[in-house]
């Protein structure tokens, strides 16, 4: 079994073919307040809009997140389980793993500028040395 999380919520059917080859895969989508919160501060320092509007592009990048892992789950949802849970992406991530102990985790994130990834890669970086992480 192996554990799929996805970072930036892409509807992307060439990550969706490279996980229909994995055996056994579920999905586990963590919505965090606290990194969608830190996304809205880069776009903002980012200069793409105005300072004092990081509490309302926090509030709509939320609700974004969680529609978008609603349609992600139906994108993927005939080829593995996905779990939607909010919470701290680590511990989300740390708790599963003991649950489910999959052989691997695969964190799935598109090309390009993305802030997510920008907040997640030290979170990554740190997890990897414990646990066998993988980029899909």
């Amino acid at each position: 079994m192996e554990l799929v999380v996805p970072i930036d919520l892409k509807r992307d059917k060439k990550v969706r073919r490279k996980i229909q080859k994995l055996k056994d895969p579920v999905g586990l989508v963590i919505i965090d307040p606290k990194i969608i919160e830190l996304v809205a501060q880069v776009t903002v320092e980012k200069g793409w809009i105005g300072f004092g509007t990081t509490e309302k592009i926090f509030q709509v990048l939320l609700e974004e997140y969680r529609k978008m892992a609603e349609s992600w789950e139906k994108f993927m949802k005939e080829i593995m389980k996905v779990r939607i849970v909010e919470g701290n992406f680590r511990k989300e991530i740390e708790k599963v793993y003991e649950e489910l102990k999959p052989d691997k985790i695969y964190f799935v994130k598109s090309g390009g500028f993305n802030p997510y990834w920008t907040v997640v890669k030290p979170i990554y970086e740190q997890m990897r040395k414990i646990y066998p992480i993988e980029i899909l």
